[in-house]
């Protein structure tokens, strides 16, 4: 279960003059005429929004939920300049805002609705995921655990990785002055004299360990996002960590042990996720991402970054005859990745405190689909460096990963769509009936918050 503080914390201003979102020079007339019509309708049912902004490309997704189940209506994405976005963070926040908005009519045009509320993801240099695993031991383990204690146990569990959290990020960011925010809480695990519970509540026992995965990323970040929703008119309703997302969209509920290592290899950053247990127990990035093989291909062969990138996915599909034109590529591709394998392997060692690493190997990313990535990963999981499991697998997630999705436009089928479809989760999530678990949770963060 998530749990954010979008609607205290990002407020949206509603201004029904602001129209700067909007701009008509970008639809031809009769779109624009076929775009009012659609969003005339009064829908039927309730839709909503959720929304990728990357440093390659802004994506749309326009959905709605019904019996526990997210139906997909619309999906649209727009290219950002190579000026808009630095290493995931918001430069131009114009352009960003107008690539936005192109992204949210394309999908909206295809769903026939345009959503006023939405989810919006981060992820790269914007956020931090950290897991807190904290142990108490009851003084009067007869007594049955009650709501009033777990909310105690999740305030003093904030606390502590606030503290600790906001120390990590000043030092990997160098900024010491930086504010941070929390965006996701959830609740990883329970255990009540080493069973693990679903629910505590009403349970006896002497020792409790709570595992509570929070991510966090800098005021300065939250207010480009206030605005970019302000001028977009739409109410955000939750602000979503992509890795978690991600990683809580592809685990099966009825497996508690399963496992897997998620890495994420978007335009500038690679994220990388290692779920143990169905525990999502840390986030790690790195600012390399597909952008470096784009630019290598641009130098190699004195093209526009744009021409370059054309060319880049052609070779991905396979579909470069010309063989001189193919070697040269594979040597572009090749030496522009030596430095991606290097900073794989770092952040690989960030995880050095875990007796192994999961060897369910998952991708995600326009970065993935080269065929070099599962190359490198092959030589990673063999080196003795790294503590993999015996067997391993590597392969590229897909819309159908997610088991709650039904895709209505029948054309998501790309590893590239699967980072903005993991968000329609955190709706499922907000419109769930609030259990007394999650009560305690929710207020354990809101007296920490106080």
């Amino acid at each position: 279960m998530f749990y954010t503080e979008n609607r205290t914390e990002i407020p949206v201003r509603q201004n029904s003059k602001q129209k700067k979102g909007k701009t008509i020079s970008d639809f031809s007339l009769l779109q624009w005429l076929v775009y009012m019509q659609f969003f005339k309708r009064k829908p039927k049912d309730k839709a909503y929004l959720a929304l990728d902004i990357g440093s390659e490309f802004v994506k749309a997704v326009v959905f709605n939920v019904k019996e526990g189940k997210v139906n997909v209506l619309g999906y649209g994405k727009h290219r950002q300049d190579s000026t808009s976005m630095h290493e995931g963070l918001i430069k131009d926040l114009t352009q960003v805002t107008e690539n936005c908005e192109l992204a949210i009519t394309q999908a909206a045009l295809q769903a026939g609705i345009r959503p006023a509320e939405a989810v919006v993801g981060i992820a790269g240099e914007q956020v931090r995921g950290f897991t807190t695993l904290i142990q108490f031991e009851r003084a009067k383990p007869d007594q049955k655990i009650s709501e009033k204690e777990m909310t105690n146990i999740i305030e003093k569990i904030q606390e502590t990785s606030y503290i600790n959290s906001l120390d990590q990020m000043k030092e990997e960011i160098g900024n010491e002055d930086l504010e941070i925010k929390l965006v996701n809480a959830a609740l990883t695990h329970i255990m009540i004299d080493g069973e693990r519970v679903e629910d505590p509540l009403g349970f006896r026992g002497k020792k409790i360990q709570v595992g509570v995965f929070n991510a966090y990323t800098s005021l300065v970040y939250l207010s480009h996002l206030q605005k970019i929703a302000s001028k977009l008119e739409v109410e955000i309703l939750a602000i979503a960590a992509e890795p978690y997302t991600l990683a809580e969209g592809i685990m099966p509920e009825d497996d508690l042990d399963y496992e897997s290592l998620v890495i994420d290899i978007g335009g500038s950053t690679t994220d990388v996720v290692v779920i143990r247990h169905q525990d999502v127990v840390s986030t790690k990035m790195f600012a390399l991402g597909g952008q470096i093989v784009t630019k290598e291909i641009s130098e190699a062969f004195q093209i526009p970054y744009d021409e370059a990138e054309d060319l880049k996915n052609k070779y991905c599909e396979k579909k470069i005859d010309d063989e001189k034109q193919l070697k040269k590529l594979e040597e572009a591709i090749t030496e522009s990745l030596t430095l991606w394998e290097v900073a794989l392997k770092i952040t690989l060692k960030e995880f050095a405190d875990l007796e192994y690493l999961p060897s369910n190997i998952l991708l995600a990313g326009g970065g993935s689909l080269l065929p070099e990535i599962k190359e490198i990963l092959k030589k990673v999981v063999s080196d003795e460096e790294f503590h993999f499991a015996k067997e391993f697998v590597i392969k590229n997630l897909t819309p159908q990963s997610f088991g709650y999705l039904s895709d209505q436009t029948g054309k998501l089928e790309s590893t590239q769509e699967v980072v903005p479809l993991s968000l329609t989760m955190m709706i499922l999530d907000l419109l769930e009936e609030g259990q007394n678990l999650d009560q305690a949770m929710k207020k354990g963060i809101q007296v920490f918050e106080k």
